[in-house]
């Protein structure tokens, strides 16, 4: 799952007596997905339309592939011109696509192989399958909080919460749902995965499984604001032998 996501940098220019300068800058989270449809695998990047739209740079950063798998610490970047123009926008929900072909073809000819983990479509959690599934279930979201993550090895950060909502009914009927984790600037686009672990036993030998389904992506947080002082609580208290 890690291999999966990628972190978006976007930036709007804007002409400044015919110079092009850099007016915004902003990162978000972006995950790589197979639609199959009718058979045919179809590689796209996914992410949310706000992290997108109106920004016409995107910059990315892979990691190199190696011959057992990433080369960690191996890094390159690619920029996208036109990158809001090249991705396809949901008509309805907070959702964009841009297609991989475009990435792959671009470092293709720059000689460059990146590793890239797709999500299959099968790793979807079937809809039969929800009525199975507990009122409140633990779950992992990947991404870039504050453009937070390893530079170095080019890893993001891993969150994990709760569904704050049962899964099985739409929140305020439409198709979403609440969590219950720390989400801030740069989450948006993380994929949401149900991280189901059982523990089976044959014999003595216990077995222990991870099945983890992709349920949605982060779209929106809900943020509180406090203020106050910071008080020791444990300075009043008294612990007896």
């Amino acid at each position: 799952m890690l291999s999966s996501t990628i972190r978006i940098e976007v930036h709007k220019d804007t002409l400044v007596k015919g110079k092009s300068i850099n007016y915004s800058t902003a990162t978000g989270t972006g995950f790589f997905f197979e639609f199959d449809i009718d058979g045919i695998k179809i590689e796209a990047l996914v992410t949310n339309s706000h992290v997108v739209k109106g920004f016409n740079r995107g910059v990315f950063k892979f990691t190199e592939e190696g011959e057992n798998g990433p080369d960690y610490g191996n890094t390159f970047s690619l920029t996208i011109n036109e990158f809001d123009k090249l991705c396809t926008y949901h008509p309805s929900q907070d959702l964009a696509i841009f297609p991989l072909w475009i990435i792959r073809d671009s470092l293709n000819k720059k000689n460059r192989k990146p590793f890239i983990v797709t999500i299959p479509e099968g790793a979807i959690l079937d809809t039969k399958f929800i009525k199975d599934i507990d009122e409140i279930e633990d779950v992992l979201m990947i991404g870039y909080p504050m453009g937070l993550y390893d530079t170095f090895n080019n890893l993001p950060v891993v969150r994990k919460g709760l569904t704050a909502t049962p899964l099985k009914i739409n929140y305020e009927n439409k198709p979403l749902f609440l969590l219950d984790i720390p989400v801030y600037g740069g989450s948006s686009g993380s994929p949401v995965f149900l991280h189901n672990v059982k523990t089976t036993f044959k014999g003595n030998e216990p077995t222990i499984r991870s099945m983890d389904y992709l349920i949605g992506i982060n779209a929106q947080s809900v943020n509180a604001k406090f203020k106050g002082d910071v008080i020791n609580i444990n300075q009043n208290i008294t612990t007896e032998t």
